[in-house]
């Protein structure tokens, strides 16, 4: 009696699925995806940490776009950078940790995730880092207003001083 071959039933998500979710979302929704990969792959701490990873990256690089943006770099060129970091990171862990599971997957005759899954990937990535990460981007912002205001309230003159906590030798300079 001839054993059955182990059949692949199970989908895995290649990069250009990440890919997709991160460009149209977040990479927090890649990172569900990638998720996905680690729990069928039998990691579920790995996907765990995926989401952390991809959640603080989000806040540091949202939060150093704010800031940037405060010192008057443009909008563009901001956003043109911020998802060249996400696409970026995205690639190098999924060929760090995905792209032999994956291919190994599929040489074997294993299917893969359809699109419309990183489109609902991108969705609800949206959906948490609004919850989670743009909270946190709202603090990094006003604490970006409140250093420059204080800056230039220290040369404006006392009365603004008091609002903005200056010394008092400060308040009357101008430069």
């Amino acid at each position: 009696m001839e054993t059955e071959p182990h059949r692949l039933d199970y989908r895995l998500y290649r990069r250009w699925n990440l890919e997709l979710a991160t460009l149209l979302g977040s990479p927090v929704g890649a990172a569900l995806l990638l998720r996905r990969n680690f729990r069928r792959l039998g990691n579920p701490r790995a996907g765990r940490r995926a989401v952390l990873a991809a959640l603080l990256l989000s806040t540091a690089v949202f939060s150093v776009a704010v800031v940037v943006l405060e010192w008057g770099v443009q909008r563009s060129t901001v956003s043109i950078l911020v998802e060249l970091i996400f696409v970026s990171a995205v690639f190098v862990a999924f060929e760090r940790w995905m792209k032999n599971p994956v291919e190994a997957h599929v040489g074997s005759g294993g299917p893969t995730g359809p699109w419309w899954h990183a489109l609902a990937a991108a969705a609800v990535g949206l959906v948490i880092q609004a919850a989670i990460v743009m909270p946190l981007v709202g603090v990094a912002h006003c604490a970006a207003r409140i250093a420059r205001n204080s800056r230039d309230s220290c040369r404006t003159g006392p009365r603004r001083a008091a609002n903005f906590a200056c010394k008092p030798s400060e308040a009357g300079r101008r430069s």
